[in-house]
């Protein structure tokens, strides 16, 4: 049975879901968080997890085309 997500949200219809994944024996003694969002392959890590949701956010964002404006049309401005 797996742990229970550190930390678990939805954004724009799409389920995150972050894990936490304990420090081996090699690594530092910091924690790397895991995440991932429904209906997409990449998985994201970051050291994080709010700042991991964040950047998970953003990615949506920029999947979804939000933020991006097209340039303002050029008037014609002879009479």
């Amino acid at each position: 049975m797996s742990p229970p997500p550190a930390l678990a949200d939805s954004y724009r219809g799409r389920k995150i879901v972050i894990h936490e994944q304990p420090p081996t024996f090699s690594a530092s003694s910091d924690s790397l968080f895991i995440g991932q969002v429904s209906g997409l392959d990449d998985v994201f890590e970051g050291a994080n997890r709010y700042q991991l949701l964040s950047l998970i956010r953003a990615h949506l964002d920029e999947l979804d085309g939000v933020g991006e404006t097209e340039p303002p049309a050029q008037r014609d401005t002879e009479a």
